[in-house]
């Protein structure tokens, strides 16, 4: 039997080994997530306006979306989850100018659609703990009212992340449980029913969720696990392509709200890492490099810590000039009151964004 310490091991195998011990090292640290991300721009924020404060103590607000008013942009709205509750609707100042007790509604979202007879029409959906149930409601234009307009009932014992999707004049709806499984639904035109379409399942909880509709593709915030992408189409594949994951240096557990911006100089996918009270903007295409990493302090309004979910739209709209990213704050700190949501404003953070990456550049000043 050799002895691996002669002198011809150390001649012949050791240079040998040597090379395959730093072609490993070589294609673990190429692929091994923890590797920090030297290129990763780290930012503070804060908030321009928050909400009044949900009227239910304990953790209650959730999710939301953002509603561009078609005529007065100016007049906007953005839609919240109370999941102990109902809908909670907002203006762009604020200010609660409309509640809809309808029981425990988790996520939501919309789509501009012509189900419902108009061109500038949106469908909201939110899932429904109470019904068990997709609950769906429409918009009056002028009113700025928000009504239930009907519910797709589901097998489900415990609807929990909702997201939307738009493909053509088609309208979708992806829902999950508590156990990870997905359902896909198209909008049926009635606005009170609803065809099932596509089923999949994922490893463990997963709520936050968001579609890119130009892209058709499904993004995934599995809690405990990273973000993940799938096609959006009812026969795409179910295979899960890693945008992140937790332990990777940048998203720690629980992965929650996700949201996409675009315009004509940003794409950006956006995600809540609770665990680390911050979020993450990633490029929205594939491989999905990551930008930065953002906090959100505090400034004229408290900052916000273990955010569930996010909404950002990038239309102009009163003050915010390149649309609004709206954040769920767990602990409205400043002063003590229930939860709420914060509105930041996109070019203030698109901004900053820009001149970290100019001070970056080879070329740039030095002071």
């Amino acid at each position: 039997m050799p002895v691996f310490t002669s002198l011809r091991f150390k001649r012949v195998y050791m240079p040998v080994f040597a090379t395959l011990l730093a072609t490993l090292f070589f294609v673990l640290a190429s692929n091994d997530v923890s590797v920090p991300n030297t290129t990763l721009i780290e930012l503070s924020i804060s908030a321009a306006v928050e909400t009044q404060p949900v009227g239910v103590g304990g953790d209650a607000a959730d999710d939301a979306v953002i509603w561009l008013n078609p005529v007065d942009p100016s007049l906007s709205l953005v839609i919240a989850t109370n999941k102990k509750n109902g809908l909670e609707v907002y203006d762009l100042q604020g200010n609660a100018i409309q509640s809809l007790p309808l029981g425990r509604l988790n996520n939501v979202d919309l789509r501009w659609s012509t189900l419902n007879g108009s061109e500038n029409s949106a469908v909201v959906a939110a899932s429904d703990r109470s019904e068990r149930a997709i609950a769906l409601f429409s918009i009056d234009n002028v009113s700025r009212h928000v009504r239930l307009a009907g519910r797709i009932h589901l097998d489900f014992k415990r609807p929990y992340g909702l997201c939307m999707y738009k493909s053509g004049s088609d309208i979708f709806v992806f829902i999950n449980d508590k156990s990870g499984t997905y359902q896909q639904w198209q909008i049926q035109p009635d606005m009170i029913s609803g065809k099932l379409v596509r089923e999949f399942k994922v490893e463990s909880t997963a709520e936050g969720c968001v579609v890119d509709d130009q892209t058709h593709t499904l993004y995934l915030a599995i809690e405990d696990a990273g973000v993940y992408a799938v096609d959006a189409r009812p026969n795409g594949e179910v295979d899960r392509k890693i945008v992140d994951t937790v332990g990777a240096g940048r998203l720690k557990a629980d992965v929650e709200g996700l949201a996409v911006y675009r315009d004509k100089d940003h794409q950006i996918l956006m995600a809540s890492s609770q665990g680390s009270d911050a979020f993450v903007a990633y490029n929205l295409e594939y491989p999905w490099t990551p930008v930065a990493l953002i906090s959100i302090v505090d400034g004229i309004v408290d900052g916000t810590s273990k955010t569930d979910g996010i909404a950002i739209n990038s239309s102009p709209m009163g003050a915010f000039k390149k649309g609004v990213w709206v954040v769920q704050d767990d602990n409205n700190a400043w002063p003590w009151l229930n939860q709420n949501f914060k509105y930041v404003d996109m070019e203030t953070m698109l901004d900053q964004i820009e001149r970290a990456r100019d001070s970056r550049k080879p070329n740039a000043r030095r002071n």
